[in-house]
């Protein structure tokens, strides 16, 4: 789903009202376009417990120089 995002043609819009963590991290940094709202809070709590999955971090890593 990840991937195919980022292959559509039209800009695709994230918009976020509360907790986005691990793949939801990346599902709205794989989005062209966010929108959150003052309740919405991003995390990777995984690496709180030493286990980071690095997918997420990947449309991360890409998406958040562009988009901050």
């Amino acid at each position: 789903v990840m991937t195919l995002i980022q292959s559509i043609p039209v800009p695709v819009l994230a918009e976020v009202n509360g907790l986005a963590t691990a793949a939801g991290c990346q599902l709205v940094a794989s989005c062209d376009i966010a929108v959150a709202s003052n309740k919405s809070r991003f995390a990777t709590p995984g690496v709180n417990v030493g286990l980071f999955c690095s997918t997420p971090a990947v449309a991360l890593g890409r998406a958040v120089p562009r988009k901050v």
